[in-house]
């Protein structure tokens, strides 16, 4: 009688440790879904961020072919400093 209490109680057990699992599973496939959505809907941002960074690199080379300073001194003070002033920026 005690072999079959044995046998009651370990389908007990695992019938509930599939319940845990199929739970922990839905649990990490709705945090799967949600990072993905989040991971889909920051594409656009990224291509502008990408498209930014690209068009700021071209105009810092177009200003370093063309010799011309991009100084954030500005205003009647700006003469001063004729170095700063005629650096080339390095590409």
């Amino acid at each position: 009688m005690a072999k079959a209490r044995a046998i009651v109680k370990r389908r007990k057990a695992v019938r509930n440790i599939r319940k845990i699992t199929k739970t922990m599973q839905m649990i990490a496939t709705a945090k799967f879904q949600k990072a993905l959505k989040r991971a889909v809907g920051s594409k656009p941002y990224t291509k502008k961020v990408r498209e930014l960074v690209a068009e700021l690199a071209s105009e810092k080379a177009a200003l370093a072919r063309n010799g011309r300073c991009a100084s954030p001194f500005r205003g009647p003070q700006a003469g001063c400093d004729a170095r700063r002033r005629n650096k080339v920026l390095e590409v």
